[in-house]
């Protein structure tokens, strides 16, 4: 069995774009995932404990936001740079996203549903493919957005999605189950893959430190290579 874990990275002004995305891993590569970040934890914060002040949170990390204000850039960087390695050197770790470009769709489209559609899609596509059941694992930010996902899996399990090149969904097992994303290491990761979609696809704005870590992901074979994608309404 593999397990999805997703997150997303919301839209804003000079982002137009909404990212969800998820990697999948089997019980053996979770393992040893869970231990490889642990180590660069401590490295890194000082501990191997789960908590709010060791999450690699990618936006806080570069950013220096919450538990890494105070970091210097160097820092900061180097945190970056050794976890995107660790996720980008992950053999055996599937990648899928869903891009929507929020300019382009019409009015009363949900974003939030339509990309969680697209990515139950794209997932079961792939367990089809490797011929594997999945469950999804997701980042607990809000009671109501938790409902109404397990809501709409249970709905598209039933009945297929909607659309006109709707599918069934018939690899995915139980319902979307939510955890808090510093209780989770492969949750961090999952935080890790979409913020670096976005980053890499809005640029380096001409500024020394974002260059820096687009070369980084982009000296790393395959690091955002996807199995499935989605890229909605242009692509």
């Amino acid at each position: 069995m593999l397990i999805a874990y997703f997150d997303e990275v919301k839209h804003d002004r000079g982002r137009p774009f909404y990212w969800l995305g998820a990697i999948l891993a089997d019980a053996n590569l979770i393992w040893k995932l869970e231990r490889q970040v642990n180590d660069l934890s401590e490295k890194v914060f000082g501990s191997r404990e789960l908590s709010k002040e060791t999450e690699f949170h990618a936006a806080d990390i570069f950013n220096g936001n919450n538990h890494c204000k105070g970091w210097e850039l160097d820092r900061r960087l180097d945190a970056m740079k050794s976890i995107t390695s660790l996720f980008g050197e992950a053999e055996g770790l599937a990648r899928i996203y869903v891009k929507i470009n929020i300019e382009q769709i019409k009015y009363g489209i949900d974003v939030e549903e339509t990309a969680f559609m697209y990515l139950v899609e794209r997932i079961n596509t792939h367990l089809k493919h490797v011929k594997s059941p999945g469950m999804l694992i997701g980042d607990r930010e809000s009671e109501n957005v938790a409902s109404i996902f397990a809501t709409k899996l249970s709905r598209y399990k039933e009945w297929g999605t909607p659309w006109s090149y709707g599918g069934d969904i018939e690899y995915l097992l139980d319902t979307v189950h939510f955890t808090a994303s510093h209780h989770s290491r492969m949750l961090q990761l999952a935080d890790l893959h979409t913020y670096l979609r976005q980053f890499c696809a809005a640029g380096d704005h001409g500024k020394w430190h974002r260059k820096q870590l687009i070369e980084h992901v982009q000296s790393i074979p395959n690091c955002l290579s996807p199995v499935r994608y989605k890229e909605w309404p242009s692509g």
